[in-house]
């Protein structure tokens, strides 16, 4: 005797099941409607901005460097570097060359700008007003954030050592296009920055192991400092979370970390005192790459709040 699915199905079963579609039928629309909405609102103002209230904040803008006078902004925007004025208003594309531009840095003098073109690795100088290329002795390869030394001659990076090819920190003569090593042996540290004298670097280090998961012994980070030019580094904190950038003003080290929460925020710590560090930021988003102007007066960091990068300044 065969049976149809109809005579199979309890008539109470049934009845639940079309209890349930009704209950859920409005439930779905409403999601529907609202995935629809949020995806038209999404694709027609993208950053999360109002329209017409003015001008854009949140435009993408990364790698952001205030100049010594603060008076202006450098960073790196769709690949290339631009120049804004500390208080908005036009910005100013430095350079047009195939490749993504990265992160940029002001010479004392606000002269020039250094930076990586990401793509090769190759480290360029430009002036800062026009954007024309500047010569260096040699080509110069490696990555991540540099430093100009306060007399403006050297820069500090990792930059690729030309015996072996490896990455490592050291101080680039921009005259001559001579390397010199800070760490014997040496060693690459993505996390450091120069203090305003140009006599010590401040960098950081995690707990992973070489060949491990990373984080696997913790977010943990061990601040040191160093001489510049070379020697015994001496243990300053031990932080307890993630410190992703640095800069060094005065006497304190600014940076961010998402330490105690899930988004990065900017501390301070003072060099003196590194068993209290100090959030600056408290944003529902993250917020990086704070750098500062020589006296002090102004940083500028960038936020994500509005879902793209914005440039933020406070004094």
């Amino acid at each position: 005797m065969s049976h149809t699915s109809e005579t199979l199905i309890n008539p109470e079963v049934r009845k639940g099941q079309g209890k349930i579609l009704r209950r859920f039928v409005p439930l779905l629309l409403v999601s529907t409607l609202a995935g629809v909405t949020y995806g038209v609102v999404w694709l027609t103002n993208p950053s999360g901005q109002e329209a017409g209230r003015g001008s854009w904040r949140a435009i993408g803008a990364i790698d952001s460097r205030v100049s010594p006078t603060g008076k202006a902004i450098v960073f790196s925007y769709q690949g290339a570097l631009w120049q804004v004025g500390r208080e908005g208003g036009t910005m100013t594309r430095l350079t047009k060359a195939p490749g993504f531009d990265a992160e940029p840095v002001w010479s004392p003098d606000e002269k020039t700008i250094a930076y990586f073109e990401v793509m090769k690795g190759e480290l360029n100088l430009i002036d800062a007003q026009s954007g024309g290329p500047l010569k260096l002795p040699q080509k110069i390869t490696g990555g991540g954030k540099l430093f100009f030394h306060p007399k403006g001659k050297k820069i500090l990076g990792n930059f690729n050592r030309p015996e072996t090819t490896s990455r490592s920190l050291a101080w680039l003569d921009v005259v001559t296009g001579t390397l010199e090593q800070v760490f014997d042996p040496p060693r690459a540290p993505r996390v450091f920055c120069v203090s305003d004298e140009g006599t010590q670097i401040a960098f950081a280090f995690d707990m992973d192991i070489a060949g491990e998961q990373t984080g696997v012994n913790g977010p943990q980070m061990d601040l040191f400092l160093v001489p510049a030019l070379g020697g015994e580094p001496r243990k300053l904190t031990h932080f307890p979370s993630r410190i992703f950038d640095m800069s060094w003003s005065g006497n304190q080290l600014y940076f961010s970390s998402d330490v105690g929460g899930v988004h990065n925020n900017v501390w301070t710590l003072a060099i003196d005192r590194p068993e209290r560090p100090r959030r600056l930021t408290s944003g529902l988003a993250d917020e990086d790459r704070a750098s500062l102007s020589a006296d002090g007066r102004w940083m500028v960091y960038t936020d994500n709040r509005e879902n793209a990068t914005a440039l933020a300044v406070r004094p």
